[in-house]
Parts: structure tokens; C-alpha cells; sequence
């Protein structure tokens, strides 16, 4: 999950010729990063007990990132808790819309830091 501030544009006219005097209408758009994952656990682990593996590789035994289970991973209790702890930066949004990645642990972090 992102400390950034989110991007802003504000309402303004327009200067070009003809055009004086037309709103222009913006959206705020506030990218935010899930939380962490069973896969950026993997990682972790992995790291920590010296292994390494080519991420390229399409071999799951060589690469365990490959897996199905790993790519479309959910969130970790670390992660619940991270996006736990953005509600009430994201509270303040008041967003018309949110797009999510369908993936596992992108709409978990979306439902768990929007509240709903």
C-alpha cells in the first residue's frame, strides 16, 4: 500500500479561442497497491533461506511463482492488517467509482480499505 498522495487535478477553464467560459470536468484518480500476499511471502521466505529462482522460467518447480495457487494469491494477516490501517486515508476519497484488478488479493485489499 502507497503513502503517496493521490494524484489531483482541480476544476479550471479552458483559454483556448472559442472555448472561454467552458468547465472542464476532472476526476481524482488514488492509486493504491494491495496488500501483502501470500506470493510476496513466498518471496520472502525463499529469500531468507537462500534460494533463488529465475522468474522467467515457466517451470513451476523452478519457479513456484508460475503456480496458480501463488499467482492469484489471497492476502496474508499482514496484509489484512495494511489495508486495514489505510480506512481512514481512504475514508476521506469519497470516490465516485473504484476499479479493482480482479485478482485475489486486490479486491480483498479494496473491500478491507474502502469498508464495504
Amino acid at each position: 500500500l502507497s503513502d503517496h498522495e493521490p494524484m489531483a487535478t482541480t476544476d479550471c477553464k479552458t483559454g483556448s479561442s472559442g472555448d472561454e467560459g467552458v468547465l472542464i470536468n476532472t476526476k481524482i484518480i488514488h492509486f493504491q497497491r494491495h496488500g501483502q500476499g501470500y506470493h510476496n511471502l513466498l518471496g520472502e521466505i525463499s529469500r531468507e533461506f537462500g534460494r533463488t529462482f529465475d522468474i522467467n522460467d515457466q517451470n513451476p518447480s523452478i519457479n513456484p511463482f508460475v503456480r496458480p495457487e501463488i499467482q492469484d494469491s489471497p492476502l496474508t494477516q499482514i496484509g489484512r492488517t495494511e489495508a486495514t490501517s489505510r480506512q481512514a486515508q481512504v475514508s476521506l476519497l469519497k470516490p465516485q467509482v473504484v476499479i479493482v484488478s480482479p485478482l485475489h488479493r486486490a479486491i480483498q485489499t479494496a473491500l478491507i480499505s474502502f469498508d464495504h
